[in-house]
């Protein structure tokens, strides 16, 4: 899927998976635009969720700052 840049920092996944409303983190990538990207688990039935203030202190994110969300695909990749 195509990553999207987004400004509120909200990952809209291909598939609900098991996790924290908060999000997990599990890759950080760099980017061309040098903005980080992130791929998130979603609890089920969850659209979408906001990348809580813990997730983006353990990836170096500032509040505010733009992050590029994938989506995770089956099996733990994004």
């Amino acid at each position: 899927p195509a990553i999207r840049t987004v400004r509120e920092t909200r990952v809209v996944p291909a598939a609900p998976a098991a996790g924290p409303v908060d999000g997990v983190p599990h890759l950080v990538a760099p980017h061309p635009t040098g903005v980080p990207i992130v791929s998130v688990r979603l609890p089920a039935g969850a659209a979408e969720a906001p990348l809580g203030d813990e997730s983006r202190s353990a990836l170096g994110v500032a509040p505010g700052d733009p992050v590029a969300c994938a989506p995770l695909r089956p099996g733990g990749t994004a």
